[in-house]
């Protein structure tokens, strides 16, 4: 028997499902940031990320990707030091699988790849599902950073 939910790299053929999966699933708040991605997902894709690695995962019954993220690396300076860190971002998950083990799987998927590598992310104020994910110690592994401590290079 197979398994039914895959987690597996993006392939290029994987953009159409992933701009769905993006226009499906919008932010909270009165804010709103995307890179524009039409015609092609993976055209912003050097934007936050000098090293990209997206991830999606591929409900293999249904045959549709129910979730995405990326965890590529981006230069960064920590205590004055430039240093290649993980910047998570773009985590969608189709709303057929919100409030599920999705993100759970994904999390846990993401520290079997990066082991007790350094990660950092932005979360808008006004996101409050994604808030209170990372309040929730779902995600233990997590650690609030003050603004400022690590900035882009």
């Amino acid at each position: 028997m197979s398994q039914r939910y895959v987690i597996r790299p993006t392939v290029p053929e994987d953009s159409q499902a992933l701009l769905d999966l993006l226009s499906d699933t919008p932010q909270e708040g009165s804010i709103q940031l995307n890179f524009e991605r039409q015609p092609n997902y993976f055209y912003a894709t050097y934007i936050g990320t000098s090293d990209p690695d997206l991830w999606v995962m591929e409900d293999t019954q249904e045959k549709i990707i129910v979730g995405a993220f990326s965890i590529g690396k981006r230069n960064v300076f920590i205590n004055g030091v430039p240093q290649a860190v993980r910047y998570a971002s773009d985590l969608r998950i189709h709303r057929s699988q919100q409030g599920g083990r999705a993100l759970y799987r994904m999390f846990k998927h993401y520290k079997e790849q990066t082991k007790d590598e350094w990660m950092q992310t932005v979360i808008l104020e006004e996101n409050k599902a994604s808030m209170d994910t990372v309040s929730s110690g779902r995600t233990a592994s997590l650690l609030i950073i003050p603004r400022g401590d690590i900035a882009p290079i």
